[in-house]
């Protein structure tokens, strides 16, 4: 799903939209690029982005030359479309990592369900991550992030490295966390 998924945030973004409400369901997609003043929506724990098994694509169905066209070398679910993106909302969804049909990689910012690292005012509300290779949400050296109502659990595929954390917002300004479970 992720050709499909990311040609209707393209298409929604090109006509001056900022919003995509995913109907219940289970997308099985290899990266997952979220534009800066954006919201995706899904329908609790009924909509579930799930990453593809063995996601370890180089390039995914497209048109060559696009952006979107090659896909980062890494285990990282769903992320920025830019560097320091701005006004992100990620609500009412499920993150499914898949951990024991894909791989572990190299550095710790590669292994992160999502990742949003120097964004400015993003809201992660009413979500659950599970089962992600590394870490769960990864939101380094940003601003105002909000994580709220939440479930961040069984992450890791080992203990055999201490990098691996279900949050990471080291070195962030202003992070407010609210009735969040983290397991």
């Amino acid at each position: 799903d992720t050709e499909a998924l990311q040609n209707a945030i393209a298409g929604i973004v090109s006509t001056g939209g900022n919003y995509l409400d995913l109907p219940s369901g289970t997308y099985l997609t290899n990266k997952l690029a979220i534009p800066t003043k954006f919201t995706l929506r899904g329908n609790g724990k009924n909509s579930v982005i799930k990453l593809q098994y063995y996601a370890t694509d180089a390039t995914r169905i497209g048109t060559a030359g696009t952006a979107a066209y090659n896909l980062s070398f890494d285990g990282n679910l769903v992320g920025a479309a830019i560097t320091n993106s701005t006004d992100v909302t990620i609500a009412d969804l499920t993150f499914d990592g898949n951990s024991s049909n894909n791989l572990l990689f190299t550095l710790e910012s590669e292994n992160n369900l999502l990742t949003f690292a120097g964004g400015t005012s993003m809201l992660f509300k009413d979500m659950e991550i599970r089962n992600s290779s590394g870490g769960g949400l990864y939101a380094r050296n940003s601003r105002r992030i909000s994580i709220e109502n939440s479930t961040i659990v069984d992450g890791g595929q080992t203990d055999r490295y201490n990098e691996f954390r279900p949050l990471d917002v080291q070195s962030s300004e202003t992070v407010r966390i609210n009735d969040t479970l983290f397991e």
